[in-house]
């Protein structure tokens, strides 16, 4: 990984490289680590791999290199040259946002010439988490689409639970029969959470086979942002809440099934 040395004047050339170049490059992304690349006639060490997935500051970057700023650079004439600079850092264990910023500003206000930049054009230090580096201006647009998931699984939930509720109807016969020859309630409700376990876990593995296409038509439409962040797709969290969503309809099913 790069340290602060790596930015100071005369330091040895080094470099970040995205996993999915350095595993094309070496066939094992591991294998990279202390070979070299060059780049504009200088010869880079390659001294860590960044994940396919961070997406920072785009997909289109795929090298990172420490960045030598000189006193020249530092220079109150060169203010300008600096505006709106966006900085990614890891927080210390048990410091939250506002510490940060206060700690952030306080360590600018110990360099001279940024000392005087911040009393001559009111400096100000906002820190963020690194989700908003995608999402700002999209707040509205992934809320309106949160929405409109959450009222087309009620919809869905609903009309699941009407057909069950008419084919529990149409049963009714069946019922009377497995009631003559001595059914009780628990055999009657075993069967109803049967039946919904096997209707929620044939959709769950429906989904999870269609997800992967769906994704993939998504992406060659371009409705996925360029600099997403993640790969968009099932993991185990996806799957999880699948799942408590289908424990839940089963629990609908049963109630509304049971009620007829």
């Amino acid at each position: 990984s790069l340290v602060a040395e790596d930015a100071e004047l005369g330091a040895e050339p080094v470099a970040l490289l995205d996993e999915g170049v350095a595993t094309k490059s070496y066939g094992d992304a591991k294998l990279a680590v202390g070979r070299h690349v060059t780049m504009s006639g200088a010869r880079h060490r390659i001294v860590g791999i960044v994940p396919s997935t961070s997406a920072f500051p785009t997909r289109d970057v795929k090298v990172w290199t420490p960045r030598y700023v000189s006193e020249a650079d530092k220079a109150i004439t060169n203010a300008g040259s600096f505006g709106g600079t966006a900085l990614i850092a890891r927080l210390a264990a048990n410091q939250d946002l506002p510490f940060a910023e206060s700690q952030t500003l306080a360590s600018l206000e110990r360099e001279p010439v940024l000392a005087r930049l911040i009393n001559d054009i009111s400096l100000t230090v906002s820190v963020l988490p690194v989700r908003s580096v995608w999402s700002s201006g999209r707040q509205h647009s992934l809320a309106s689409m949160l929405v409109a998931a959450f009222l087309m699984l009620v919809i869905a939930t609903a009309n699941t639970a009407s057909l069950f509720v008419i084919r529990q109807m149409r049963r009714r016969q069946e019922h009377a029969l497995l009631d003559v020859f001595g059914s009780g309630v628990s055999h009657r409700l075993f069967r109803l959470a049967a039946e919904a376990l096997v209707l929620m876990s044939a959709s769950v593995v429906l989904a999870s086979i269609l997800v992967p296409f769906a994704v993939s038509a998504m992406r060659a439409m371009n409705m996925f942002p360029r600099e997403f962040p993640h790969q968009v797709g099932l993991n185990l969290v996806v799957v999880l809440v699948a799942v408590s969503i289908a424990f839940a309809l089963v629990g609908v099913l049963l109630g509304t099934g049971w009620a007829t």
